[in-house]
């Protein structure tokens, strides 16, 4: 996976009709078949700071009226105008017009120019589709070959290790042993894979009170706030067959993926199924483990819904990570990251590139 990408990618629609949310539905489709990861969100659902962040982004949207953005397009349309560098992003454009329309396309051709003067890259041809001769005609055929240029980019890994290559990594001379606070024994190979909800009436969650837990769809996602410089809000919509009243609440359990979690296993050099027993380590205050965390599982369990894989790494994390790792070159880096003279490369390279456990 890309660690600068972080295996994914943004799918942005904005329509007017809902034809331009069918095709993004098809292209998310097929990237769920080939296994690749993306967010899928409506035009709006995305503030132009936060589009400038992301590293790839396929787009699909139409024109109205007279060459303006659909509707749910409008708002990051505007803010798109108050943002000068788009250089970071790589993207893939489909946009649908109608020839009986004086300004064929205007919208989706007005977005190509902005992105690319504000130094945004195409990584696959821009295609305008008419639905005056029919949209599929062009459609299809751009959605078939789209696949390989993305898949491409994504899985074009440049590492961590590399961009650390030209830094002079001094010794650290502040790092120390990290002190283990479990000690691990491992087991058999189990069968504690690939199962919901396997012992999950075990997991002792912060917002359980016993109550089964209900697999439930997101259904839908809105953005509640418009001024980029706040906290952002979101209305979620849920779809659950769960009974609730007045005044309850509830939590949710995310569970990370089955493709993010078997390429950290294979990263890690970890068997998914082989079980182990966790004991906390003498003079180690047991309250330091989290209550949903078993004591005895499985990696590909733990990994699956116990543990936020998405998450910034903790400086304990990354050191403990070069403690363990078998190349001296990554050891050394890694261990760099986590001491006190490499806090500033840590901040920049990893911090603020947003990169998880996951890169």
């Amino acid at each position: 996976i890309n660690a600068e990408y972080g295996g994914r990618f943004l799918l942005q629609y904005g329509s007017q009709t809902g034809q331009s949310e069918a095709i993004s539905e098809q292209i998310a489709g097929g990237a769920s078949e080939r296994g690749l990861e993306y967010d899928m969100r409506v035009g709006e659902g995305v503030h132009a700071v936060d589009l400038a962040k992301e590293p790839v982004v396929v787009i699909v949207v139409s024109s109205t009226g007279e060459g303006d953005p659909p509707e749910n397009f409008e708002a990051l349309w505007t803010e798109l105008h108050d943002v000068n560098d788009l250089s970071t992003i790589e993207f893939a454009l489909l946009g649908l017009g109608d020839t009986n329309y004086t300004d064929y396309g205007g919208f989706p051709n007005a977005l190509h120019t902005l992105l690319v003067e504000r130094g945004a890259t195409p990584f696959y041809e821009y295609k305008l589709a008419d639905d005056a001769v029919g949209l599929e005609l062009v459609v299809e055929p751009w959605i078939e070959g789209l696949w390989e240029p993305l898949s491409t980019l994504l899985s074009s890994p440049p590492s961590l290790i590399d961009k650390l290559a030209g830094l002079t990594i001094t010794p650290p001379a502040t790092l120390t042993p990290t002190k283990p606070m479990f000690t691990i024994e491992w087991g058999d190979e189990t069968s504690w894979t690939h199962t919901f909800p396997h012992g999950v009436e075990d997991l002792l969650l912060p917002f359980s009170d016993g109550s089964p837990l209900e697999r439930s769809t997101v259904r839908d996602i809105r953005l509640l706030t418009s001024d980029a410089r706040v906290k952002m809000v979101y209305e979620v919509e849920i779809a659950t067959a769960a009974s609730y009243g007045p005044g309850d609440s509830f939590g949710v359990l995310c569970e990370n993926s089955d493709g993010e979690v078997e390429s950290l296993l294979e990263r890690l050099a970890l068997s998914p199924s082989k079980s182990y027993t966790l004991t906390v380590a003498e003079g180690t205050k047991p309250r330091l483990l989290p209550k949903h965390i078993l004591l005895r599982c499985t990696p590909w369990y733990t990994l699956k819904y116990m543990v936020d894989v998405h998450s910034l790494p903790k400086k304990v994390l990354i050191k403990f990570l070069g403690e363990s790792c078998g190349d001296q070159r990554e050891r050394e880096v890694l261990g760099y990251l986590a001491s006190k003279e490499g806090s500033g490369d840590l901040n920049d390279l990893v911090y603020q590139q947003g990169l998880t456990l996951l890169e």
